[in-house]
């Protein structure tokens, strides 16, 4: 058996509006930290962009990655949910970024309510000592309406069912809704595989708008799922700060997961 310590990470992609704290160009040195600290064996991030990806790609000694960019025409928009992995424990058997519409194979293709399109990766991926694969998802779903989240994860348990790689599975993400919602209700009870929250003793906000704020009753937003086949030994909502600073709006989720004995 293994530990696989997984995280996934929102790294925030600049808008027009945003704040200068905020803005990626003050706060990357913070994330290169944070996700160095983290050492994570699979990281899963969302609102990566073409500009972010110069600066996280300084960590290219330690992790390779798969992905594509959500947009038909990447310099319009080249935001994408990537997933990386340790180059030395993993070997990537296979990969695809699928599109959360109802043409998932058509790159740039959306739903009729929601303003971006919305994608989700996917790496299956071999230890490279027990040769164990894990099937990782990554996603990032509809900030808007709670109706296209629910439709987009629909779409997404259907993709997975399709690719057949329902086993070791590993879904991250940021969902944009709380743990009570449908959208997460769904996920939970799908048919096609069983899944679980890796939140074990109850969560705090993981959305904090660069405040740096826990809320007591508030829930998160950013998830990690996984199947049956593992054991959660711990999982923690990561709230440090980093070179003075905090590396996101969305504080970082990390667990540590041990496949079952197959016997």
């Amino acid at each position: 058996m293994s530990d696989y310590k997984v995280s996934t990470f929102n790294l925030k992609n600049d808008m027009p509006l945003t704040r200068k704290f905020l803005k990626w160009m003050t706060r990357r040195d913070a994330v290169v930290k944070c996700i160095e600290k983290i050492n994570a064996d699979i990281l899963g991030v969302q609102e990566l962009t073409d500009e972010m990806l110069d600066t996280v790609s300084t960590l290219k000694k330690t992790y390779s990655k798969v992905g594509l960019p959500r947009n038909k025409n990447p310099k319009s928009n080249s935001e994408r949910t990537d997933i990386f992995y340790k180059t030395s424990r993993f070997t990537c058997i296979a990969s695809k970024t699928f599109w959360l519409s109802n043409n998932p194979d058509k790159s740039g293709s959306k739903l009729f309510l929601s303003p971006f399109p919305r994608i989700c990766t996917y790496a299956m991926l071999q230890d490279k000592q027990t040769g164990e694969i894990v099937n990782v998802y990554n996603t990032h779903l509809d900030h808007l309406f709670s109706y296209t989240r629910s439709k987009e994860a629909e779409i997404l348990i259907k993709q997975l069912h399709l690719l057949g790689a329902t086993k070791n599975v590993i879904l991250l993400g940021d969902l944009n809704t709380n743990s009570d919602s449908n959208t997460v209700k769904k996920i939970l009870s799908n048919e096609v595989i069983p899944l679980r929250s890796v939140y074990m003793n109850g969560a705090t906000n993981t959305m904090h708008y660069g405040s740096g704020k826990i809320k007591n009753d508030a829930l998160p937003i950013d998830y990690i799922f996984v199947g049956n086949e593992f054991n959660v030994k711990s999982t923690r909502i990561i709230i440090d700060e980093f070179e003075g600073m905090y590396p996101s709006d969305h504080y970082p989720v990390v667990t540590i997961l041990t496949l079952k004995s197959k016997t």
